[in-house]
């Protein structure tokens, strides 16, 4: 930090803030954890998912806390107070004028909608890179600079963090920034007053109602990136989707659209589906040609036409784009072929919603195959009412079904499996195991010439969380342990 500023200084970028106390002390850092503070932070008590930050304050204070923020007066305390209306819209405020303003000298894209934001925001970073462009990205897969990656606990980071990693970024020479914008996140004002250049919306499908409450919470959160945007941006919005007339009236800046099946901006046509590639016929704005990639699925020529359009909307030459998706690898735990010289073909993939997994799954029907094999499972302490849909799904699609546990947390795994049993026919063919490392090799161990193993759910994740404990478990890792067992080379 080249200027730490004060604390008066800060509360200038709050809206409707009202100080109490004397005092106009330097403020060293914004924290809203009071374990995180030291000595100078201004502490930001706001309402969590689990606590309520101002039973904090106290402690904030003792660790040398030298202002609060918060949303109605305290008892005296010894430090400046300074009242908001909102104190997560102050977080961000405060965040991103304390590290400089990095996110108004950055081109910032933002990704939103239940399926796919991992993928179009990594194509997208890929495609600037290959057209000479510094980008940064930050969302499910960590946070990528020029020069590092980084790890982060949740995809779309507190605004404190976000702020840190746009100056760390500006710093190392990054001109944009992909993020994925989740609805988790927007609702918590993580994303409150970034101007994004361009957003997407991908889709959107039942996930995080433990959250939301429901559906139409869910949809508000996700409407409110687009309502919120810079009018002089670009929205780049599926209009396959159901709910794409919401997103149409929500939009503040200029939109595009794209579509495999209705007039569009960007329009996919002919599209031919193989075991490791996709071709289509592009009908765009920019250009009439055909795309190759070696992505599989039809939900990946969705996302190559947001990838498209989002890199119209940024002024790179199409046939730039059209070269660095060609050169396109699978990203980490999507649709992700594992290398090898089996008979058969095992895909790793992140599928952990009922929509997901049927996109996932129709996708590898429609490519040659004599057998599709799924291992799926579903997370403990979420919304219990995916975990027969998820069943149901993956059976109606599969021909051999293994359940197996995903992140049980809290709960007792074999629960689990029965709230996913119930969604299934009651004639319907499956293998239970609480193991997922079991499951995997009793899905291998029944693949043939031919086959399909899909092994979904975990995607990039590289853990089993059980009773608050994050054990190493990584299924790209234990497919390629029981494949080279049994013989076959990587």
């Amino acid at each position: 930090m080249d200027h730490l500023p004060t604390l008066r200084e800060l509360s200038r970028e709050l809206t409707n803030c009202t100080i109490r106390g004397e005092g106009n002390p330097v403020v060293r850092s914004v924290e809203f954890d009071s374990r995180r503070v030291t000595t100078g932070s201004l502490f930001v008590a706001m309402r969590g998912l689990a606590a309520d930050g101002t039973a904090f304050i106290g402690d904030a204070i003792r660790r040398g806390a030298s202002g609060v923020v918060c949303e109605s007066l305290p008892d005296a305390l010894p430090v400046p107070v300074l009242i908001v209306p909102n104190a997560r819209k102050a977080l961000a405020e405060l965040s991103w004028s304390f590290y400089g303003h990095p996110e108004q000298v950055l081109t910032l894209i933002a990704v939103t909608g239940t399926n796919g934001k991992t993928t179009v925001a990594s194509l997208l970073r890929h495609v600037l890179q290959e057209t000479g462009i510094r980008a940064g990205l930050i969302g499910t897969l960590g946070v990528h600079t020029n020069d590092e990656q980084l790890d982060t606990a949740r995809t779309t980071p507190e605004a404190p963090d976000l702020a840190a990693y746009f100056l760390r970024m500006r710093k190392q020479g990054t001109s944009h920034v992909v993020m994925e914008a989740t609805s988790i996140g927007i609702d918590l004002e993580r994303t409150w007053k970034l101007p994004f250049q361009v957003t997407i919306f991908t889709n959107l499908s039942r996930d995080h109602l433990d959250y939301h409450k429901s559906w139409e919470a869910y949809r508000e959160a996700k409407l409110r990136l687009f309502r919120e945007q810079r009018p002089d941006g670009y929205a780049i919005l599926n209009a396959d989707d159901a709910e794409i007339e919401h997103f149409l009236s929500a939009a503040q800046a200029r939109t595009t659209t794209y579509s495999l099946e209705r007039l569009a901006g960007y329009r996919a046509s002919s599209i031919a589906l193989h075991r490791n590639k996709l071709r289509f016929l592009l009908s765009s704005p920019s250009a009439s040609a055909e795309i190759e990639t070696s992505l599989i699925g039809r939900f990946n020529v969705y996302n190559a036409l947001a990838v498209i359009a989002a890199a119209d909307a940024l002024q790179i030459p199409f046939a730039e784009t059209q070269s660095a998706l060609k050169k396109a690898k699978s990203v980490r735990g999507r649709a992700e072929i594992i290398p090898s010289s089996s008979p058969f073909t095992v895909i790793v993939d992140y599928a952990h919603t009922p929509d997901a997994l049927e996109k996932i799954l129709t996708a590898l029907r429609d490519i040659e195959h004599r057998r599709v094999l799924t291992v799926i499972g579903a997370g403990g302490n979420r919304d219990r009412g995916k975990r027969p849909l998820m069943a149901a799904t993956a059976q109606r699609f599969s021909d051999f079904l293994v359940l197996t546990s995903d992140n049980p947390r809290d709960e007792d795994p074999e629960i689990i499996l029965d709230d996913m049993v119930a969604g299934l026919p009651n004639n319907a063919a499956y293998v239970r195991s609480v193991d997922r490392r079991e499951a995997i090799g009793i899905a291998l161990a029944e693949a043939c010439d031919g086959d399909i193993v899909l092994i979904a759910g975990k995607g990039h994740e590289t853990y089993q969380e059980i009773q608050g404990v994050r054990y190493p478990f990584d299924d790209h890792a234990v497919a390629m342990e029981w494949l080279a067992n049994a013989g076959y080379r990587s």
